[in-house]
């Protein structure tokens, strides 16, 4: 009896695991030469890797926390997260990966704001299935 309990223990810990999380750490871009260039794909690095479950190939999604500010007082009332796109991971190591933008959320869907590509800080979540 005790080891059906730990076991069924076991099965509700395993599905109630929350997807890895960490921040964007580095951007990795270069610039065009000339206009006649393509535009240049937007990688970046996260500090999620191999230890945390990360692979070649996996999906993560780019989100970013917004204060909201007390008008009044000018104080932070509140952080809401706002989901900026979704990425590919290219290359893993055991605690860094380097990720490739492959859907960006368009402006149109975003409060007003300086910067709609990815940038430092940023929060990625793996999308593992």
């Amino acid at each position: 009896m005790k080891a059906l309990l730990w076991i069924l223990l076991g099965l509700l810990s395993a599905s109630s695991e929350a997807a890895p999380s960490g921040t964007i750490v580095q951007i990795a871009h270069r610039l065009p030469m000339s206009g006649a260039e393509k535009p240049l794909p937007r990688d970046f690095y996260v500090d999620l890797g191999a230890k945390h479950g990360l692979k070649e190939g996996d999906k993560i999604q780019v989100s970013r926390l917004i204060p909201v500010m007390q008008s009044m007082s000018g104080q932070p009332a509140s952080l809401v997260r706002l989901p900026m796109g979704e990425a590919a991971v290219l290359r893993v190591s055991d605690f860094v990966s380097l990720a490739r933008t492959t859907q960006l959320v368009p402006p149109s869907q975003l409060p007003s704001m300086n910067y709609y590509q990815f940038m430092l800080g940023d929060t990625v979540t793996s999308l593992i299935p």
